[in-house]
């Protein structure tokens, strides 16, 4: 969801500090927040916020909100309810009114949860993979889930790709 600047005490966010999260923020499951996790996006990704100043003037920001988990119902979320977790998450409240634009966006065949075996295996699989000169594994399936970890283990193997040819 895309914000504009919260009128009152928290007129400085994301100066705020300790109020809106700088990058991402993990929810535990209260009666109180449905949301599994929150990103500051306009934070977290330079280019959002500068896109967003671009569009709409200085402080606006953007959200995302991370629900469901493999296994249990979809949840319900509109716009309310995001703000409420929001809320919930980091103390500020967002009225409705304050927001430009929201949308509900499905992602469906995600990555299951990782488990300790399955790191083993790809811990292992990398060490066998490891002497062969050339040869590198990368993407979420083996970096973890999220761009920032993929893009962090692709330049890594990238690197040692390079350099394996005298690059």
């Amino acid at each position: 969801m895309t914000l504009p600047r919260v009128v009152g005490r928290h007129r400085g966010w994301p100066d705020s500090v300790g109020r809106i999260p700088v990058g991402d923020l993990r929810a535990w499951r209260t009666a109180r927040c449905g949301a599994k996790a929150l990103s500051h996006l306009s934070a977290k990704w330079p280019w959002v916020g500068a896109e967003l100043r671009a569009l709409h003037g200085p402080d606006v920001h953007a959200l995302r909100l991370s629900y469901g988990r493999p296994g249990q119902p979809r949840p319900q979320v509109d716009l309310q309810v995001a703000l409420d977790d929001v809320a919930a998450l980091t103390g500020v409240r967002i009225e409705p009114e304050a927001v430009i634009d929201h949308m509900l966006v499905r992602w469906d065949g995600t990555l299951p949860p990782v488990t300790p075996a399955y790191r083993e295996r790809t811990r292992r699989l990398e060490e066998q993979l490891a002497p062969v000169t050339g040869l590198e594994v990368t993407g979420a399936w083996v970096a973890g889930t999220g761009i920032a970890a993929v893009v962090e283990h692709a330049r890594a193997a990238a690197g040692r790709l390079v350099g394996s040819h005298g690059g």
